[in-house]
């Protein structure tokens, strides 16, 4: 074949010339060619096409295509449809169950039976052992735990205002019907003869489960039939109070100490309520029992200060900060191992509260009764 002219075989010039497609008759219509768009760019927003250099360097002329939009008409309908879904979903589920941290999860299992060495913070908890052996270190203290395979390690936060899975309450004991705060139930087991002073098969009583779900109608009901505000119950012979604190109801301990429940009582472990406020990093209840008298410097049974915990136990701003506004003894050791809350905040990781010490001036040449300093004990 022989070439034409203005153009090689191949080339552009034997292209047989191409009439546009006729515009489809239900297609939008299209944006101006024009240099400085159309009617449509002007009204969607969009740049005007692209005019001089940017046409002979083969670029576009028109304005990209506008993508699908994502929030139309189907795409809210669906998800409306799985909106609905899911709080159908949620009006089926049974409330949420709240309660003292059992066990296995304290040693970083993700299961009951699960082993040690299977859960999901082993090497932190493995790491901080090894680091608590060599620095002669251990705490002496714990949580609070109740054995996980009782039935009874489970509160119940969620109120059953409407109905869920289940309907009848009239077979449920009174210990459940606490749990869920089913006053009416409740109230006809106590007046058909129910002593509320009386524990269950795991030494809790009906206060301590209506304190720990923060239940208050039934805990002044239960007082006013005589149940004891400061009657121990549990493994670690705790009160109401201090299930009320570990679970941070302020509310409830507010109500408690109405009636006369005392904050400085100590558990089984040793620890008072601003210890266990402290530990378990609920400022406010801390700041309530300051206010209510408790000492900022108080010692529980093991000479563990609620800075002390503090640093140990909440990797945050408060309740630390919080303490520090009350002229704690920053440098104070505790009893066994002499450690300040310096040496708990660095055995612990804690570089949030190590700020904090800092700045409030805690000692760090100060050393423990294995004579290892803070710095030492970083390296």
């Amino acid at each position: 074949m022989r070439p034409r002219e203005g153009g090689r075989e191949g080339g552009p010039g034997c292209r047989p010339p191409q009439r546009p497609p006729p515009p489809s008759p239900r297609a939008p219509p299209r944006a101006s060619p024009h240099p400085g768009g159309g009617a449509r760019s002007r009204s969607l927003g969009l740049a005007p096409a692209p005019s001089g250099p940017s046409r002979s360097l083969g670029l576009a002329r028109h304005p990209p295509a506008l993508a699908p939009a994502l929030t139309g008409p189907r795409v809210r309908a669906r998800a409306r449809k799985r909106a609905r879904a899911g709080r159908r979903a949620e009006r089926r589920a049974p409330p949420l169950p709240r309660g003292p941290r059992p066990r296995w999860a304290e040693r970083g299992a993700l299961s009951p039976g699960m082993p040690r060495g299977e859960g999901f913070n082993t090497k932190m908890a493995d790491g901080l052992d090894e680091y608590e052996k060599e620095a002669g270190c251990v705490p002496i203290l714990h949580p609070e735990e109740i054995k996980p395979q009782s039935h009874y390690n489970l509160g119940y936060n969620e109120s059953l205002g409407r109905k869920t899975h289940v309907d009848d309450y009239s077979a449920w004991d009174i210990v459940k019907a606490t749990q869920y705060g089913i006053y009416e139930r409740c109230r006809e087991l106590v007046e058909a003869g129910y002593d509320v002073r009386q524990p269950d098969k795991e030494n809790v009583t009906l206060l301590h489960w209506a304190a720990i779900n923060n239940r208050i109608d039934l805990v002044k009901y239960y007082i006013s039939k005589g149940a004891i505000v400061d009657q121990l119950g549990g493994d670690l012979n705790s009160t109401p109070l201090h299930w009320a604190t570990r679970q941070g109801h302020l509310s409830m301990v507010v109500q408690l100490m109405k009636y006369g429940a005392d904050p400085s009582l100590i558990d089984g472990e040793g620890c008072s309520c601003i210890h266990l406020a402290a530990q378990f990093g609920h400022t406010s209840i801390v700041a309530y029992l300051i206010a209510k008298g408790q000492d900022v410097d108080m010692m529980d049974q093991n000479g563990m200060t609620p800075l002390m915990w503090a640093a140990y136990r909440t990797h945050s701003v408060d309740p630390t900060r919080l303490l520090l506004t009350f002229n704690v003894s920053v440098n104070l050791g505790d009893k066994y191992h002499k450690n300040t809350a310096l040496h708990w905040a660095v055995l612990a990781g804690n570089t949030t509260v190590i700020s904090l010490l800092l700045d409030a001036g805690a000692n760090v040449d100060a050393q423990n009764i294995k004579a290892i300093p803070k710095c030492h004990m970083v390296l």
